[in-house]
């Protein structure tokens, strides 16, 4: 029991301060504690990716050519949509997609296109998120403001949180065994319901998100909620197919950084493409 109860408090303590250091970087306006945030979150997952998915096992180097791709694109995504540089800061990041596609070049065709297949994966499923994230984070006068980003991640934890009260309650029906055999129809259920009263609030609690009303909240929750339950079945095959729990140790007591943001990456691109369509 002792044990049980370290372990808790551990857990506890971690996730309060990850989620305090999120918040914090994403409500005090300073776009200079945000992307260095974001440029560990995203090296964290590309590492934990890599891993799972066995890209460059063979040349572990390349891995750090992925990381510094992923955080120039953060910086350059920032220093474009902040006003300060043109277009043409992102010319080192597509030499780098370049020099992924060139790894063919050099090794067996079969295993050049997987490796391309699984780096181009990695900056599509892990990076572009959080390049959207940095682009919808700045105002038309080239101010920073995190509102959005922080307003899919309460979704997220809201949409979890009613998953896991229902579902561990009331639970009987699996929803994807294979995959997540934890998971059930009446915790999705549970999920997507509460989400969806919760963000009836948004209108209210954030009018400068422009003109939310109840019916444009609620579809804007259903897609975050819906896109998150994705995303975090996206990854539990990843680590069933890797054959482990989690994706990495980083954070204590909740597993790796993936195992943290992986309903995000899927959530926050639709919700940013639902946004710019509905506004």
């Amino acid at each position: 029991m002792a044990l049980d109860i370290t372990s808790l408090k551990v857990r506890a303590l971690s996730g309060i301060v990850y989620v305090a250091l999120l918040v914090t970087a994403l409500l005090l306006s300073t776009d200079i504690l945000f992307l260095l945030l974001f440029i560990f979150m995203g090296a964290s997952m590309i590492i934990e990716f890599n891993r799972l998915t066995q890209i460059n096992r063979l040349h572990p180097f390349r891995t750090v050519f992925d990381i510094v791709a992923t955080s120039w694109g953060l910086y350059a995504t920032s220093l474009y949509f902040s006003g300060t540089e043109g277009i043409q800061v992102f010319i080192p990041y597509f030499l780098y997609i370049v020099y992924a596609f060139s790894r063919t070049i050099f090794a067996d065709l079969a295993q050049g296109i997987k490796t391309v297949g699984n780096v181009l994966t990695a900056q599509a499923y892990v990076a572009l998120p959080l390049f959207i994230t940095t682009a919808v984070s700045y105002q038309m006068d080239g101010s920073f403001d995190g509102t959005f980003a922080l307003l899919v991640f309460v979704l997220i934890w809201i949409n979890d949180t009613g998953a896991y009260l229902v579902g561990s309650t009331m639970g009987k029906h699996k929803l994807y065994p294979q995959v997540s055999p934890k998971k059930s129809v009446e915790g999705l259920l549970g999920g997507l319901v509460l989400t969806i009263v919760v963000s009836l609030f948004i209108p209210s609690l954030l009018p400068s998100l422009g003109k939310f009303d109840m019916f444009t909240a609620s579809i804007f929750a259903f897609v975050v909620a819906a896109m998150g339950t994705m995303g975090d079945f996206f990854e539990s095959a990843l680590k069933r197919k890797a054959g482990v729990k989690d994706s990495g140790k980083i954070i204590p007591g909740h597993g790796g950084m993936l195992d943290r943001l992986d309903s995000y990456l899927f959530a926050l691109p639709m919700a940013a493409m639902l946004y710019f369509l509905l506004f």
